[in-house]
């Protein structure tokens, strides 16, 4: 009874990253933050750290975080995804500037009550 339980959780978690992770890819994608489009890469490039961006949103719930909280969390996915994890997380501008694109543009999901 638990696996299905799970599986049924997990397929309801996967549908609410599917509502958020279009939104973030465009946006993501529209700013090239780490300039990957400029230096001849894919258009898909950057579909591993928008789904993770859109599943941390998703965690975190899109009306408990403010555009500083986005902005951070972010930050941290692109860190993870493009530093060296021994190095600091360096809070940029442009995060900031995703961040009040995308919030208004996200829809109101989370797994938080």
């Amino acid at each position: 009874m638990k696996h299905k339980i799970v599986k049924k959780n997990e397929a309801k978690y996967q549908a609410l990253v599917q509502q958020i992770f279009p939104v973030v890819q465009q946006v993501i994608g529209k700013h090239d933050p780490e300039s990957l489009f400029k230096l001849g890469c894919p258009s898909n490039e950057y579909d591993s750290t928008s789904k993770d961006i859109a599943d941390a949103i998703l965690r975190e719930g899109v009306r408990h975080l403010s555009i500083t909280a986005l902005a951070n969390l972010i930050s941290f996915v692109m860190h993870m995804h493009y530093e060296m994890w021994s190095t600091p997380v360096v809070l940029h501008h442009l995060y900031f500037e995703i961040a009040s694109e995308l919030k208004p543009l996200l829809p109101d999901v989370s797994l938080k009550g």
